[in-house]
C-alpha cells in the first residue's frame, strides 16, 4: 500500500498525536504599591498555552488563586503585612484532556504593614517624660510616633522597633495629638489617629494671700497656668498642720486657721492625673490672737 509516497506493509496503525507540553513560564514580574492592597503578577507567554493558573502563598499558609488566558492577574485584597510568593502554570487543552508545565520557578513580595493598634500614651507625672506603647503590627520593622502639642509649635517624636518609645523633654500644660506609623523596609503602613494625652500642668505663678483682720481665714489667689483643671491651695502652719481649699477658678478662702500662727501658703495645679510641682511658698501671719480674760480698772 502506498501512503504519501511511502509504501507500507501490513495493517496500518492509526495514532493519535497530541500538543507538546507548555514550557513553564519566565520572566515574572511582581508590581504593588505601598498604599494599595492589590499585587500585579505578570509573565512571558509561553507556548502550546490556553491559559494560565497563578498562584500565590502567604506566611500564614494562606492560598490565592487566579486562571487568566492573558499573561497577567491581579491580586486584590491582599492582607497587609504579608509575604507572599508566587508561581504559574502554563495549561493547553486538547481532546485528550489538559496538561500543564512545571511550575515555574518562584517570585516574593510582601504588602506594607499594618497599622499599629491600641495605642496609648502617659505623662510622667514626675518628669519631663511622654512614654507610647502599642500592639505590633504584622509586618513592621520598626514604629515612628509623633506628639504635636497645642502650644509653642512643639513637635515631639521617638522610633522604636518594639512596641514601646518615650519622648523626652515635653512641655508642663500641654494637651498632645499622638500618631504612629509603621515601617518596613520598603513601605509605610497608614498612620493611626491615638487619643490625646496630657502632660502635667504647669507650676502656679504669682500666688499672693490676704488675711482677714478678726478672722481665721485667709484668700489666696494666683495667676491660671496652662494643664490645670483644677487647683488646691495649702496653708502649713509651724504645727506641720495642713489646712486647704479647691478651686476651678485663680482664688479660694482657707478657714479655720490658727489666729497668730505663721503660715506657708502655696498653690498645687492638677488635671485629675497627675499634680504639678508645688508652686513657690509665701510666708504669712495670721492675725494676733485676742488677749484672754481681759478685766476693767476699778
Amino acid at each position: 500500500m502506498m501512503l504519501g509516497g511511502f509504501s507500507t506493509t501490513g495493517s496500518l496503525s492509526l495514532h493519535t498525536f497530541r500538543r507538546a507540553s507548555p514550557c513553564p513560564a519566565s520572566n515574572l514580574k511582581l508590581v504593588r504599591e505601598c498604599n494599595s492592597d492589590v499585587i500585579k503578577f505578570s509573565w512571558s507567554q509561553t507556548n502550546n498555552t490556553n491559559y494560565y493558573k497563578s498562584q500565590a502563598v502567604d506566611s500564614k499558609g494562606g492560598i490565592y488563586n487566579c486562571l487568566t488566558q492573558d499573561t497577567s492577574c491581579d491580586f486584590t485584597s491582599m492582607p497587609c503585612g504579608r509575604y507572599y510568593n508566587f508561581t504559574v502554570l502554563s495549561t493547553a487543552t486538547s481532546s485528550a484532556g489538559e496538561c500543564s508545565s512545571v511550575s515555574s520557578s518562584s517570585v516574593g513580595i510582601q504588602t506594607a504593614p499594618c497599622i499599629p493598634q491600641n495605642l496609648q500614651t502617659s505623662a510622667s507625672c514626675s518628669s519631663d517624660v511622654l512614654v507610647t506603647t502599642w500592639d505590633l503590627a504584622e509586618g513592621a520593622l520598626w514604629y515612628n510616633v509623633t506628639a504635636v502639642g497645642n502650644l509653642r509649635n512643639s513637635n515631639y517624636s521617638c522610633s522604636s522597633p518594639i512596641n514601646s518609645c518615650a519622648m523626652n523633654g515635653v512641655n508642663c500644660g500641654e494637651s498632645l495629638t499622638i500618631t504612629i506609623t509603621a515601617f518596613d523596609n520598603q513601605c509605610a503602613s497608614p498612620a493611626l489617629l491615638g487619643y490625646p494625652a496630657e502632660t502635667v500642668p504647669c507650676m502656679p505663678q504669682n500666688v499672693t494671700a490676704v488675711k482677714e483682720c478678726g478672722s481665721s481665714s485667709i484668700t489666696v489667689t494666683w495667676v491660671m497656668n496652662n494643664g490645670a483643671i483644677f487647683y488646691v491651695a495649702m496653708a502649713k502652719g509651724s504645727d506641720n498642720v495642713i489646712h486647704s481649699c479647691n478651686s476651678l477658678d485663680t482664688s479660694c478662702k482657707i478657714t479655720d486657721l490658727k489666729c497668730g500662727t505663721n503660715y506657708q501658703v502655696y498653690v498645687i495645679a492638677s488635671n485629675f492625673l497627675c499634680n504639678s510641682t508645688a508652686s513657690d511658698a509665701i510666708i504669712l501671719d495670721t492675725a494676733a490672737c485676742p488677749p484672754d480674760n481681759l478685766t476693767g480698772q476699778q
